[in-house]
């Protein structure tokens, strides 16, 4: 067998290879669950409301939300901007993760941005950035707060079972503060900061905006985090 022939024959099994490769990749990727499958998206969380007044909750329309794909866009980007400037003030090298959050409040001030990877022992692991900018509490400008923390046990499982569930991936990727509800007309929230989601995890990419507050899956997420830190 001649040269050409050999170096054929080795393309053909590295391509071969690849596509057995990306094929697995794909397989294990969670199928889209079809229309409706997911429940409701709520404008805001309604166990955080007293059961008297969960009523008076309504549910996103999510077929007349308008997306704005310039928006995300930009809002990523400034997030990810802001993410770096955090770590540098923090003295903390650039590391990809496979999740990270950035929430930037709004009446209150101040930026957060959480990141989440699997360490050595297989645990998640939670880096978080706080930067208060509110005078009281940093009276000479800007405070940092960082820290680290290793989830297991059943918040580990969670955040798996929500990295795992289709749904998290056909929720909207841009919710403003003002939302169509279901059986008309629009609903504004106007507390809670603005929050910044990107996921790249097992060949799924989600990058996600919501003004207010993070709701549904994306929100449950956000929260699982948060609730690991100490």
């Amino acid at each position: 067998m001649n040269r050409t022939l050999i170096a054929v024959a080795i393309t053909a099994t590295l391509a071969g290879g690849y596509l057995v490769w990306r094929w697995a990749e794909r397989k294990a990727e969670p199928a889209m669950p079809p229309a409706g499958a997911c429940g409701p998206l709520w404008v805001t969380d309604p166990e955080m409301w007293p059961p008297e007044a969960r009523r008076t909750i309504r549910a996103i329309d999510v077929a007349r939300v308008r997306p704005d794909p310039a928006d995300l866009a930009a809002r990523v980007a400034a997030a990810e901007k802001d993410r770096r400037e955090l770590r540098t003030q923090a003295g903390i090298a650039e590391q990809p993760a496979p999740i990270e959050v950035f929430v930037r409040g709004t009446f209150a001030g101040g930026r957060a941005s959480l990141a989440a990877r699997r360490n050595a022992a297989g645990d998640w692991l939670v880096e978080s950035l706080e930067e208060d900018l509110q005078g009281m509490q940093a009276p000479f400008g800007r405070k940092l707060t960082k820290q680290w923390v290793a989830i297991g046990g059943d918040a580990a499982a969670r955040l798996d079972r929500l990295l795992a569930d289709p749904c998290l991936y056909a929720e909207p990727t841009y919710l403003a503060s003002k939302v169509p509800v279901v059986g008309g007309g629009d609903e504004e929230c106007l507390d809670g900061g603005d929050t910044v989601v990107v996921i790249n995890h097992a060949g799924r990419t989600r990058k996600a905006f919501q003004a207010c507050a993070a709701r549904g899956k994306t929100g449950e997420l956000v929260s699982v985090l948060y609730e690991a830190l100490p």
